[in-house]
This record gives C-alpha cells, sequence and structure tokens, in this order.
C-alpha cells in the first residue's frame, strides 16, 4: 500500500463531519435550517469541485496533490468546527469539499 493512498484512508475516516451536522446546527446554529445549509454545501462543494477538475488529469505527481489536498481538507473543516456563525461555516465546507480527494 503507498503511502499517499493510506493518507487518503485516514483523511477519508477520520475527518468525515456529516454526521455531527445536525447536532452542530441545533447547537451552535440556532436549529431549524441551519443542518439543511451544512449539508447543502457539501452537495454544492461537490458539484463545484466537479466543475473545476479537469486539470487533474494533467497532474504528474498526484501523491503529491493528494497529501495537499487532505491537508486543505483538514484545515477547511477545522475552520467550519471553529466557526462561530453559519455564515463562517459554509464557505468553510464549500471548501472542505471542493478540496475533499474523494470528490
Amino acid at each position: 500500500m503507498s503511502v499517499a493512498f493510506a493518507i487518503d484512508i485516514v483523511a477519508m475516516v477520520l475527518a468525515m463531519p456529516k454526521t455531527l451536522f445536525p447536532e452542530a446546527a441545533q447547537e451552535r446554529f440556532g436549529g431549524g435550517a441551519a443542518a439543511g445549509w451544512l449539508f447543502n454545501a457539501i452537495a454544492i462543494g461537490s458539484v463545484l469541485g466537479g466543475l473545476t477538475s479537469g486539470w487533474t488529469s494533467r497532474v504528474l505527481r498526484q501523491g503529491r496533490v493528494l497529501v495537499a489536498a487532505v491537508i486543505a481538507w483538514g484545515l477547511a473543516v477545522a475552520a467550519a468546527v471553529l466557526a462561530l456563525a453559519l455564515a463562517m461555516a459554509f464557505p468553510a465546507l464549500l471548501r472542505y469539499q471542493i478540496r475533499s480527494p474523494h470528490g
């Protein structure tokens, strides 16, 4: 197993915040529609990531790009966790999914 693959698996297993969205929406963002906004940020980020991913076929060192994507992904998750307002969490989650190595 390559190191890049192992890093990818660890990132996928340890940084999946979707299961915490209902609790975060209720406790941090006042409940109601906040959970929908959190889930929609992931979907919108997926679409944006798909629309802008054409350059990835020309990458020579895909392992390095994968590691950079995992780091950016982790930083976006951390930013979403530390967000004090939904308006701060939504862009972080968009970046989270755009940078996600799992698209």
